[in-house]
């Protein structure tokens, strides 16, 4: 398994958030980057695969919206926000050659609305992610595709796998996993949930959530990403497994 994944650069700093006052401390998020990456070699067994910082793409880091991995299909998308767009193009030029590489040409798709469980493609319906954007990445991936109406940021924000068919899940988020072993989190930060060779990385800030993660029979790691919570991000929104 890869994990593709890029360090924040220092436009980091300028990257859009709902607190805009908030400062970021671009060095410390380098270093949190840097461990969290290491959780992924160290405990995981996985090859990390870095592309470039991107001086001028202050969300660059976040990986995870610009691509959506199902099996041998990669399908590069079409970010809500406007200033993301051009992450993609690193991005797909960074799939191997054995990947059936497909691209959103109309409409809206961020990567952190896609939850692909039980062979269904749940999608976020959210700021960034459109009607037209679903139905595309519907065509695009082959698999049942399920909107989900959502009232944060992205899906991912609020529920993550942990297994097949398991979810971590904000408490009373959503109600459209009907079938799935759900456990509940109370923890704002909690839910998203990084799973990775039946391992859960979780958030420094969530230690509620590990511990119930823990006490389901669970090997979790915990690490700090404060400075990407501060960006409107979580774990997830760091990499692209492969």
């Amino acid at each position: 398994m890869r994990a593709l994944v890029r360090p924040p650069s220092d436009a980091y700093a300028r990257c859009l958030r709902t607190d805009a006052a908030r400062v970021i401390d671009v060095a410390s998020a380098r270093e949190q980057h840097a461990a969290y990456c290491e959780i992924l070699r160290r405990a995981c067994a996985v090859e990390v695969v870095a592309l470039a910082p991107e001086p001028d793409l202050p969300d660059a880091c976040f990986v995870e919206d610009t691509a959506v991995v199902v099996g041998r299909r990669v399908v590069i998308t079409r970010p809500g926000a406007p200033s993301r767009r051009p992450e993609t193009a690193s991005v797909e030029r960074a799939m191997p050659a054995m990947y059936d590489v497909r691209r959103i040409e109309r409409g809206f798709i961020d990567g952190g609305d896609v939850l692909v469980s039980g062979g269904v493609a749940y999608v976020g319906l959210s700021s960034r992610t459109d009607e037209e954007g679903v139905r595309q990445l519907g065509r695009s991936l082959e698999v049942e595709v399920r909107p989900v109406k959502v009232r944060g940021l992205h899906l991912k924000s609020d529920v993550t796998p942990i297994g097949e068919r398991r979810l971590v899940m904000r408490r009373g988020a959503f109600d459209a996993f009907a079938g799935h072993d759900i456990i509940e989190t109370d923890e704002p930060l909690g839910a998203n949930v990084l799973w990775v060779r039946d391992r859960a990385i979780v958030s420094a800030a969530a230690p509620k959530t590990a511990e119930l993660l823990r006490e389901a029979g669970l090997e979790v790691h915990v690490v700090d990403v404060s400075e990407f919570h501060a960006g409107d991000a979580g774990l997830t929104c760091l990499s692209v497994l492969l």
